[in-house]
């Protein structure tokens, strides 16, 4: 069962919001993998492309980091 604070990303895994039931629970191995390569790749790039990229792919480095920070902090298994 869904809750108002958790949406169904597939069949047995669910995003949820900070501070609900599900930000307390075990990220699923997928979702940890995705979300820590997404944090390690965005933060690097973000750090290279401040001093030698253009401003635009600073931006989306950064939300590549955001992301799989919550990512990481928010998915659980139904």
């Amino acid at each position: 069962m869904t809750s108002t604070k958790t949406i169904k990303v597939s069949k047995s895994t669910e995003m949820g919001l900070p501070f609900s039931e599900s930000y307390f629970k075990p990220t699923p191995k997928f979702w940890r993998k995705l979300g820590d390569s997404l944090i390690v790749i965005g933060s690097t790039v973000t750090s290279i492309s401040a001093f030698t990229m253009p401003p635009f792919v600073t931006a989306i480095a950064a939300i590549c980091t955001g992301l799989g920070k919550i990512i990481t902090n928010c998915a659980k298994e139904s």
